[in-house]
């Protein structure tokens, strides 16, 4: 049997090895649950940081925020947020129209992946969304803009508590915009363009324009 020296090492007294790796066995939830990484999936290769972790998730259990599946090194890569918007991606094929598919994967792939690239997406929290908020006011561009890319995040954390792999979506902030007034087209100009559109197609235009 292994002897403690007090929050530093476990030594074998007889044979003076010393372990290099490290679990935590815990119970939760009325399950067993073994720990040998951290949620970066970085193993424990030291007893001191093993007596870190312990501590952090003593914490987490008793504040109510502990999550055992961030300490799964699989589940980590899985929830990495440029591999888990792919399901998204994936999810909005054959339910989007193909522009607006286009226009979802293009602000994936400039802004949200290389924002949010790394981050477990169970970790994303109201600072995160400030921040990316920020970054976007930083690029000039129009806060209706801004208005639809945060629209576009929320609709792919909207997802993931769907399927029940975050617990909330965290608090986005509010953009006001001022929305263009609608310019109508008066007889005049409705019938100048009535010229210029086939036969064909003229019914509708003609029972819309009454």
């Amino acid at each position: 049997p292994f002897q403690e020296i007090p929050g530093v090492a476990l030594f074998c007294p007889r044979c003076k090895t010393v372990p290099r790796r490290f679990f935590i066995d815990l119970c939760y939830d009325g399950k067993r649950i073994k720990i040998y990484s951290t949620k970066s999936g970085e193993p424990l290769t030291s007893y001191e940081q093993a007596k870190r972790l312990q501590e952090v998730i003593t914490y987490e259990i008793e504040s109510g925020t502990f999550n055992p599946s961030l300490y799964v090194k699989k589940d980590f890569k899985e929830f990495l947020f440029e591999n888990y918007i792919q399901k998204w991606l994936e999810f909005s094929e054959n339910r989007l129209k193909p522009s607006t598919l286009k226009d979802r994967k293009r602000g994936v792939k400039s802004l949200f992946i290389p924002f949010f690239r790394g981050k477990d997406i169970r970790e994303i929290k109201s600072a995160h969304i400030q921040d990316f908020y920020m970054f976007l006011q930083k690029r000039n561009i129009s806060k209706k803009t801004i208005w639809n890319i945060l629209s576009e995040l929320k609709a792919f954390l909207n997802f993931a508590r769907k399927r029940e792999d975050i617990d909330r979506v965290p608090v986005f902030p509010e953009v006001k915009f001022e929305e263009r007034p609608i310019v109508w087209l008066n007889q005049e100009q409705q019938r100048r363009v009535l010229e210029h559109i086939p036969e064909e197609h003229k019914p509708i235009f003609v029972f819309l324009f009454s």
